[in-house]
């Protein structure tokens, strides 16, 4: 994918600040606000303490418009935590850096996530959300956190060159590929799931003349799933810190590698091909891209949808901020919200294709 850095300062949402002393102790964050239109917004900060690892945290918010479906949008961000953390800016500094292609739904993530209300932001140590909640949650970042970074010390010291795994060596072309060259160090996921419709990216490579334009505006919209891993390592180091990318079609991986591959070209590769086959062929449902290094990756995913991508959801008049049935609500999303987080997981090649992270998820998914 290509990152682009803004010019300029960055403004400091320094109202987010106070979330750092719950989280620090320990407690869960949680919003949720059902509004008229079919709107709503689901925001959680779950706290996870490593003996080994530290303080980590992850931000979820999950935002649906069944008025305009391609507003869309899920976010998930885990990094380490420490009291002088701003975790909501680093999040939004963050989406400020996706490519172009992307820019339009990052900005609409940093408007919602600046417009959330933080008075009504509910704090709780998290046994009292629900046991089996926690126990599950807690099961799901720690399966997390070694996936996403085996190793929490393998960056500090990077911008002195004193790394402990870059098993890529210290070329120059290795340290261009560096996605934890890119994201601040103690970020380790930063997924964004958004709806693109054909249209759109068929004009990357001038395809949309090749289309009726009837047929595309009744197309459904695609779904597209975008995972950087910053300190992800590949399990059989290569001898080249150059990255390579492979493609699957339908969870099966394709008779094609390409090598040496920057993930700025990430997007160009993927969605005009993805958008194209997916189209023209039925029997297809998902088309990834997979990019890999010796430390670092990213993934990219596009999936076709029903008519209706937009289910599961309660429905309400109108709900806002803390009621009585809030926690029911909440509850009951967070368990949409894990249910849909295993099967987007498990249909990824990357964890198909590994014994290890196989093995590191059935056991979660068992608990």
């Amino acid at each position: 994918m290509r990152f682009v850095q803004l010019s300029g300062t960055p403004r400091q949402h320094l109202f987010f600040n106070p979330l750092i002393r719950h989280i620090v102790a320990g407690k869960f964050v949680g919003y949720m606000a059902l509004r008229p239109g079919g709107r709503y917004h689901f925001f959680t900060i779950w706290p996870i303490a490593f003996e080994e690892r530290g303080l980590e945290a992850m931000l979820s918010f999950l935002y649906e418009d069944c008025n305009v479906p391609k507003n869309s949008f899920t976010l998930r961000f885990m990094m380490h935590i420490s009291e002088s953390t701003n975790i909501i800016g680093t999040t939004i500094n963050c989406l400020r850096l996706v490519t172009p292609h992307f820019k339009s739904t990052a900005d609409v993530v940093i408007k919602e996530i600046m417009q959330l209300p933080t008075q009504d932001f509910s704090c709780f140590p998290l046994e009292v959300v629900n046991v089996n909640a926690e126990h599950y949650w807690t099961e799901m970042n720690t399966t997390f956190a070694g996936w996403f970074c085996p190793d929490p010390l393998c960056c500090q010291g990077y911008e002195n060159n004193v790394l402990s795994c870059c098993r890529g060596g210290k070329s120059s072309s290795g340290n261009k590929l560096r996605l934890s060259s890119i994201f601040p160090e103690p970020v380790s996921q930063v997924f964004l799931q958004c709806y693109i419709s054909p249209f759109e990216y068929g004009n990357l490579h001038g395809s949309a003349a090749r289309y009726d334009s009837s047929s595309l505006e009744n197309y459904p919209l695609l779904k597209l799933d975008i995972l950087l891993m910053p300190h992800d390592s590949l399990e059989e180091p290569k001898s080249t810190g150059d990255g390579f990318v492979i493609e699957a079609i339908n969870g099966e991986m394709q008779h094609l590698t390409h090598l040496n591959v920057h993930p700025n070209q990430l997007d160009e590769m993927l969605l005009p091909k993805a958008t194209d086959y997916l189209y023209h062929n039925t029997a297809a449902t998902t088309y990834e891209i997979s990019w890999r290094s010796n430390h670092g990756s990213a993934h990219l995913c596009v999936d076709k949808t029903s008519a209706r991508i937009i289910s599961g959801a309660p429905t309400a008049s109108t709900g806002q901020g803390r009621n009585k049935n809030s926690k029911v609500l909440l509850e009951m999303l967070q368990e949409i919200m894990k249910n849909t987080l295993a099967r987007e997981c498990l249909k990824l090649w990357v964890i198909r294709s590994s014994e290890k992270l196989q093995s590191m998820f059935t056991a979660w998914l068992k608990q």
